[in-house]
């Protein structure tokens, strides 16, 4: 965090250009785009999923059930081969169930586990964050060093050639002057 912070000091003071992106939006587009803290930012989501339906364990669960047949009895038979009585049957059958556990130790330990795993997914995005934003503000910088260190060779360069070309012109003349004697 001190390196983001310095980085960050040292870049405003050192720069007096102005640049197609500022810094500020530089880190914004690094913040909002980048696929990896996307990624973190979905795992969260995730987390907390699981924590709600680790949650819901503790409500009462419901059960129902139910069937319904028909049968036909009218050409029933008796062990002696005689008709036996006609009468159709319409077995149904329902159920209703209300569950609620009171004493389950693995549910509390399930719980808690979901939410330790929120907590560590959120400590992973911020450290996903710092790391993107340390990235993002070392390219930053090293394209604004990069840009100075262009400006410097130029002048460099105009500076030599503003001293050579007298001596081109003295040596230039000289050599008018032994070519035509």
């Amino acid at each position: 965090m001190k390196k983001i912070l310095t980085l960050t000091v040292a870049l405003l003071f050192f720069c007096g250009n102005v640049y197609a992106e500022s810094f500020t939006s530089a880190l914004k587009k690094a913040y909002k785009n980048n696929s990896e803290l996307n990624a973190e930012r979905e795992n969260i989501n995730v987390s907390e999923e699981e924590l709600k339906v680790s949650r819901s364990d503790y409500l009462p669960s419901v059960t129902l059930s139910g069937s319904k047949s028909q049968q036909e009895t009218n050409k029933l038979t008796n062990q002696s081969g005689g008709n036996a009585a006609i009468n159709d049957v319409d077995p149904t059958t329902k159920s209703l169930t209300v569950t609620q556990t009171l004493i389950d130790f693995g549910r509390g330990a399930e719980y808690e586990k979901k939410t330790i795993g929120i907590d560590l997914a959120k400590a992973k995005l911020l450290k996903k964050e710092q790391d993107i934003l340390f990235k993002s503000i070392e390219a930053y910088t090293g394209l604004i060093v990069a840009n100075e260190k262009l400006n410097i060779n130029r002048d460099n360069v105009n500076l030599l050639e503003r001293h050579i070309w007298p001596s081109r012109r003295t040596l230039s003349f000289q050599h008018r002057l032994v070519c035509c004697t």
